[in-house]
């Protein structure tokens, strides 16, 4: 229920979790017999930098097997796992579009990808209504979610709309996300 989506938004609770499960897994004989190990490492969601860093360790140094991802990580740290470090970066998140044919099946995730999600929530507010006598906002960062951004842009114009386009720099990402926070 709620308690539990509530819980695992503290790091800690996240990784109660997982070690429960870990445990489990592991008091039934692992995974093909093999014992599951777990390493943490936990990033700043507004410093891509920690990310790319995180998946170098975890591939150099920590010698895993996969990465699963809960939330925050996002753009080029996922193909820094998948690509750079051959590692399997398993998400409940879904991508960029591009990046499940750029990391050839190295990407995995339980939802639709970035450019699905958008056009599918697009789609959804046309057929609500949402639109009528309203301006429609785009705000996207000029590298990562580009391709797929445009592409609402152009469902938008399709159905004769001139949508607001906010563009930010991919180098100011984490200003503009410490502005829709609210933390400037």
């Amino acid at each position: 229920g709620a308690d539990a989506a509530l819980l695992l938004h503290r790091v800690e609770d996240q990784r109660q979790f997982v070690d429960t499960n870990v445990k489990a897994i592991n008091a039934r004989g692992g995974i093909g017999g093999r014992k599951l190990g777990v390493v943490y490492r936990t990033v700043d969601i507004l410093d891509q930098q920690t990310m790319r860093d995180a998946c170098t360790s975890f591939g150099q140094t920590d010698k895993v097997f996969a990465v699963f991802q809960v939330l925050g990580v996002y753009g080029d740290p996922i193909l820094k796992c998948a690509v750079d470090q051959k590692l399997p970066f398993i998400s409940n998140d879904g991508a960029i579009s591009s990046y499940y044919s750029a990391a050839k099946g190295y990407v995995i995730t339980t939802q639709p990808s970035a450019k699905r999600a958008l056009l599918n929530m697009e789609h959804e507010l046309n057929r609500l209504g949402e639109y009528k006598g309203k301006t429609v906002g785009v705000f996207y960062e000029d590298g990562y979610l580009l391709s797929d951004s445009r592409a609402v842009v152009t469902a938008l114009k399709k159905r004769g709309i001139t949508p607001v386009e906010g563009v930010v720099s991919s180098s100011n990402i984490a200003d503009a996300l410490r502005w829709v926070l609210g933390e400037q």
